[in-house]
């Protein structure tokens, strides 16, 4: 006993606010009670009054689930592909407000997020920017101010994009990449119009 209540001072010092049986702990509505005695597999630490499980057999039981969740998500990368479009597109106006409530309480941390997932997912990021090239290619008539559209882009003021008002990629319509069919549009409002194209809008591409 003597060698348990040293291992305590020194490891469990936290224990000495906590009562040392379930039921005081449980009627204090206390997280944690401490018993002063190892569980069955040795670990000598504070217990949970919720299970009377010990909480580096909880700290094991979780990295194990972890472990497992990470292997399923791993071997299930359609599934989980297909389940995330499915709630992303069910609730698309919601998480477009989250995405813009996000962007005005901190762009930067929003940037800085975005740059890490690029650089951990350059792949992705390469085959989603050649397949924007090329759609961008085909959407471009022979007729086209290429002059025109580089100074539009250049003069794009600050905090504003440059928007297609009838989208290249469009549910019911697709339009040019023209400067006709550009205008500059506040980054939240562009954001929320995303491949759109607005109802008010008559003006042809």
């Amino acid at each position: 006993m003597i060698e348990l209540k040293k291992l305590f001072l020194q490891d469990n010092s936290e224990a000495a606010f906590f009562p040392t049986t379930f039921k005081a702990a449980k009627s204090l509505k206390l997280r944690f009670y401490f018993t002063n005695k190892k569980c069955k597999y040795g670990h000598l630490d504070l217990r949970y009054t919720s299970s009377k499980e010990c909480r580096v057999c909880r700290i094991h039981k979780n990295k194990s689930l972890v472990q497992k969740q990470r292997e399923w998500y791993k071997n299930n990368q359609e599934r989980v592909s297909a389940i995330g479009k499915q709630r992303y597109y069910a609730n698309h106006e919601n998480e477009l407000e989250r995405s813009r409530a996000k962007w005005k309480l901190d762009s930067n941390k929003v940037r800085t997020t975005n740059l890490k997932w690029i650089n951990k997912n350059p792949g992705y990021w390469k085959h989603a920017a050649a397949k924007r090239r090329a759609n961008l290619r085909q959407a471009i008539p022979a007729w086209a101010d290429l002059e025109a559209i580089k100074k539009f882009y250049a003069e794009c003021p600050p905090g504003y994009h440059v928007d297609h008002i009838h989208p290249l990629q469009g549910k019911t319509v697709c339009g040019f990449h023209t400067v006709e069919n550009l205008q500059y549009l506040p980054a939240a409002e562009n954001l929320r119009k995303s491949n759109r194209l607005e109802p008010d809008d008559v003006r042809a591409a």
